[in-house]
């Protein structure tokens, strides 16, 4: 039987806590994390995934708040430029204009104490101002000239979810084309058009699933080529695992066309592990196996990239990924703080019940208890009725079957008709609270 043990990822996560705070740095008055732990710099995404993290697994930090302090005070302000305006840059490439990926990841780390700061206002005005907002659906890329990229747009649409912006324009005309984007495969790529990869087709169906999209058709077929290509991926050697890179080159108009590329690190492992568990997958041996790797291929409590060869470089975004994903992991189950053991590969009771709730699954589970239920009414009447005919026989008895036999009907045609009703209405619901 796959079990885990709960003391050994809670062990993980909290030795991952100590080399996050033990790694925060004030650079020349400025505080906060970079990309790669204990460099000389701050990074504006680092600094955000930290806060992120501090915030998701409830951690107590007394230099939070200089963090914050630092992310605000790397905004950029420009009443006179758009695409300036309340965004975010990077801070070793690309530092001439914001870009949307450090955008999205400010926001979504000052959300839970700041959400309603004129500054987080006016970068959510950011991302609107720098979106190709035409007659036609299209995501987000890297800046408003760039091509829209499945991994940035699903970032603005997390970040917008997030800020309860779903109702906007921009966002179902982002999301409408995320959705078209996806292959005849039924795979997501790094664009439009190009190879489906582990980590893109993982990134959207994690945003998919958060905001309850109602696109069962999208999530159900996506999530049949992810099991599909990750259980056939060599288990000896998770690095080839799709999607692990994505390289950006183009030219900056606006700067002589200085000419830019910039390099997205993935981690395909724990993003496709974290999307299994999310359309309620975690009974896959490959689950099992992934997440026994994502526990042993670690360094203390750092994870790698495997483009990033040199052990003494700790990304502080392979750690994000990683505790994400024990976290989706840990709230699969009720008693997993009373729990010495859990088992992956077969849940029951309890929290098998919470975990088709939580999942995608519980909209197909749904749908079968119903069409049981359907199939029992009928074999019941069935049986009444039968029963009915051979009491009519005795005279004495006749009339009184044929009053029950009325009501009977009555009762059952009700009944039948609200279970049908919920078998055809389950095709179409979508929403956790409907599992309640």
């Amino acid at each position: 039987m796959p079990l885990i043990k709960t003391a050994s990822i809670n062990n993980l996560i909290d030795i991952s806590f100590l080399n996050l705070k033990a790694n925060f740095r004030n650079i020349n008055g400025k505080n906060g994390w970079h990309q790669y732990l204990g460099s000389s710099k701050i990074g504006n995404i680092a600094t955000s995934q930290g806060i992120l993290l501090l915030d998701n697994f409830e951690q107590d930090f007394d230099k939070k708040h200089l963090a914050v302090e630092y992310l605000f005070g790397s905004q950029n302000f420009d009443n006179h430029k758009k695409e300036v305006d309340g965004g975010w840059t990077y801070v070793t490439n690309f530092v001439e204009v914001p870009s949307t990926e450090a955008t999205c990841w400010a926001l979504m780390a000052l959300y839970k104490d700041h959400k309603n700061d004129e500054r987080v206002k006016r970068g959510i005005q950011w991302l609107f101002s720098n979106y190709k907002n035409d007659s036609k659906d299209i995501g987000w890329g890297t800046i408003k000239t760039d091509v829209p990229r499945i991994y940035t747009t699903v970032l603005v649409l997390r970040t917008l979810n997030l800020y309860d912006l779903t109702n906007t324009e921009e966002f179902e005309k982002g999301l409408n084309w995320l959705l078209k984007s996806q292959n005849t495969d039924h795979g997501w790529g790094d664009q439009f058009g190009t190879t489906s990869t582990i980590f893109h087709t993982s990134f959207v169906l994690i945003l998919l699933m958060d905001i309850k999209s109602k696109n069962t058709i999208n999530i159900e077929n996506g999530t049949k080529w992810l099991i599909k290509n990750f259980s056939t991926t060599n288990h000896a050697d998770w690095n080839n695992i799709s999607g692990l890179q994505e390289h950006i080159e183009f030219d900056l108009i606006n700067c002589n066309n200085k000419h830019q590329r910039i390099t997205y690190h993935h981690s395909p492992l724990p993003y496709a592990l974290n999307a299994l568990l999310k359309t309620g997958n975690i009974n896959l041996p490959i689950v099992y196996d992934g997440i026994s790797e994502l526990m042993t291929n670690n360094n203390a409590g750092f994870w790698g990239h495997p483009h990033i060869q040199s052990t003494h470089i700790k990304p502080i975004w392979a750690i994000y990924d990683a505790l994400l994903t024990f976290n989706t992991l840990r709230k699969c189950f009720y008693a997993w703080n009373n729990s010495e053991e859990v088992t992956i590969g077969e849940l029951t009771g309890p929290d098998k019940e919470k975990f088709i709730k939580d999942s995608f699954n519980g909209v197909i589970a749904k749908k079968n208890n119903s069409l049981v239920k359907f199939i029992s009414i009928c074999i019941f009447n069935f049986i009444l009725i039968v029963c009915a005919v051979i009491l009519t026989t005795n005279p004495e008895l006749k009339d009184w079957v044929a009053l029950l036999s009325f009501w009977q009907i009555v009762v059952i045609l009700i009944y039948s008709s609200a279970v049908l009703v919920e078998v055809i209405g389950s095709k179409y619901i979508f929403s956790k609270e409907n599992f309640k």
